[in-house]
């Protein structure tokens, strides 16, 4: 199991991650690139997006949740960096993206599990991100 203090240091790699990737959503270029349209911008995207789940292993690990709850974690990361692959590999935007946004809700109910265990004002905000996870997965 992770430490606490290895876990917020991957936290913390994990939300610089997350947020470059994000950028890349608002450059149409980027965000359709498969190996196919445009190779070498392709594997940057995926790169990145496998990189910034794959530090979130450890930090699932140390959060206290219960066993459902990690594991529902471990299979979001498993799930997106799949659906990553995919867009990689050509798959359509309607495939990888069900896949994406279906997982999602996964990693609600763990960001939900996890955040009821902690101080009040954790609590209210990963309650807050979960449900609003699980709102744009069920409408996007």
């Amino acid at each position: 199991m992770t430490s606490l203090r290895t876990a917020a240091r991957f936290a913390f790699i994990a939300v610089v991650l997350f947020a470059a990737h994000f950028l890349t959503y608002f450059v149409p270029a980027l965000s359709h690139a498969t190996f196919a349209s445009a190779p070498a911008l392709a594997v940057g995207v995926a790169v990145l997006a496998l990189a910034q789940h794959g530090v979130v292993f450890p930090v699932a690990s140390a959060l206290p949740a219960p066993g459902w709850a990690r594991n529902a974690a471990y299979v979001w990361l498993i799930g997106d960096m799949i659906s990553d692959g995919m867009q990689l590999g050509g798959s359509s935007v309607g495939q990888y993206l069900s896949l994406r946004l279906f997982v999602n809700v996964l990693a609600a109910l763990w960001i939900i599990a996890a955040s009821w265990r902690a101080p009040m004002a954790m609590r209210i905000i990963g309650i807050f991100i979960a449900w609003d996870l699980v709102a744009y997965s069920l409408t996007a």
